[in-house]
């Protein structure tokens, strides 16, 4: 497999936490392994811009800093920041890679329009901003939106109800990764295809992943997170995977970074 390339993608829009933006320095730590002979590419996020401005120019920073790194033959491998880091992310893969799926792990759907939005967050948007939905707010630069059709939702447990009728008219997957047969599930749906992973740390209950901005119970476990990865990384060909939504200033103890490197390590080979 191709080596990985790690990008530091803090990334915060208008109502979001500003301690995502410290979170990839912090899980830098635990991926250092994968950088020792490439240095993490770090995309820069200017605090002096209104936070929409800023977000907006850095997806447009993390699409040049993906297409580098596709270019050169390396797999991304992003540390967010917000899961609105997706627009940068995945414009430059869908347009590279023939037939691309996502598996998009979210405790929240991310699939809200300015018309359905409740706290008008923009990233609680993204996920439908990719597919087509809208084109406000955060960039996109793919020649066309990703196919609802080739992207799963796993988790998705709490969702408002326009954003849940938005899911079902759009024919996006969605998968419960709680149910006993989810890992044999994941594996058939993916199939072999590329896959792009996406994952918001907020798909782990809050008991055992407190450091989140959304909390939402009935999650899964940091172990069952693990056992689906490593479905993906067993049956597929990973072309790209994203962490987000982690919340360094909830966790002054650095207790989760050894927790969220563990869970994803199927998919990266050993990690410091």
């Amino acid at each position: 497999m191709k080596p990985w390339r790690v990008i530091q993608a803090g990334i915060v829009t208008p109502k979001g936490n500003a301690s995502t933006l410290d979170a990839p320095a912090v899980l830098l730590e635990q991926f250092a392994s994968l950088a020792e002979n490439d240095p993490a590419l770090e995309v820069p996020f200017d605090r002096s811009l209104p936070l929409e401005r800023a977000a907006y120019r850095s997806c447009q920073l993390i699409q040049e800093a993906v297409e580098q790194t596709l270019k050169a033959g390396r797999r991304p491998l992003l540390l967010g920041g917000e899961c609105s880091l997706i627009a940068g992310s995945l414009a430059p893969a869908l347009d590279r890679i023939p037939n691309l799926r996502l598996a998009f792990f979210d405790a929240h759907g991310d699939f809200n329009t300015p018309e359905t939005s409740p706290s008008q967050y923009l990233g609680g948007m993204c996920f439908a901003h990719v597919c087509g939905l809208f084109n406000a707010g955060l960039p996109w630069r793919a020649a066309r939106a990703f196919p609802t059709e080739r992207a799963l939702l796993i988790g998705g447990r709490e969702l408002d109800p326009g954003e849940d009728a938005n899911l079902r008219r759009a024919g996006v997957l969605r998968l419960d990764p709680s149910v006993a047969d989810a890992p044999e599930r994941l594996k058939e749906t993916i199939g072999g295809a590329p896959l792009w992973i996406h994952i918001d740390l907020d798909v782990v209950d809050p008991s055992e992943n407190f450091a989140v901005s959304h909390p939402a119970p009935g999650g899964i476990s940091f172990a069952r997170l693990r056992l689906l990865i490593d479905q993906l990384a067993g049956s597929n060909a990973i072309r790209g995977i994203q962490v987000c939504g982690y919340q360094p200033a909830k966790d002054p103890q650095r207790a989760l970074p050894p927790r969220i490197g563990s869970a994803v390590a199927p998919v990266l080979g050993p990690v410091s």
